[in-house]
C-alpha cells in the first residue's frame, strides 16, 4: 500500500474513532465535523480506484467496531454479503455503534439508503 494510501486510510479509522467518541458524549458539531472528514477520507479512497477499494474491505477486519461499521456501510455496493455479515456483527453491539449499523441494515435493505 502506498503512503497516500496508508494516510488516507489513517484519517479513516482516526475520523470513524472520532466520530463515535463524539456521538457517545452527545457532541452533534463534533460528530458531524467527523462525519465530513470520514467522507473525505472514502472519497479520496475511491480516487485511488482499486488499490482505494481493497483498503477499505481491509477495514472491515479491523478490530473496532466503529470502523468496521463505517467500512461496512461504505462496502455496501462493493461486497454486499460481507458488509451486511459485519454490520449484522456490529448490530449486536449494546453501544450506539450497534444502534448505528442496524439503523444502516434496515434502511439498505428497504433500499432507501445509498452509499455511493
Amino acid at each position: 500500500m502506498s503512503r497516500a494510501l496508508k494516510k488516507i486510510v489513517a484519517a479513516y479509522r482516526r475520523h470513524a474513532l472520532g466520530h463515535a467518541a463524539a456521538a457517545w458524549d452527545g457532541d452533534t458539531h463534533g460528530a458531524d465535523r467527523h462525519h465530513r472528514r470520514i467522507v473525505e477520507a472514502l472519497l479520496a479512497l475511491r480516487d485511488h480506484g482499486a488499490d482505494g477499494e481493497r483498503a477499505l474491505l481491509d477495514l472491515l477486519e479491523d478490530e473496532d467496531f466503529a470502523i468496521r461499521g463505517w467500512a461496512a456501510t461504505h462496502a455496501l455496493k462493493l461486497d454486499e454479503r460481507r458488509a451486511i455479515q459485519i454490520l449484522e456483527e456490529v448490530a449486536n453491539d449494546p453501544r450506539l455503534v450497534g444502534i448505528e449499523a442496524q439503523a444502516v441494515l434496515e434502511e439498505w435493505r428497504a433500499g432507501r439508503i445509498d452509499v455511493s
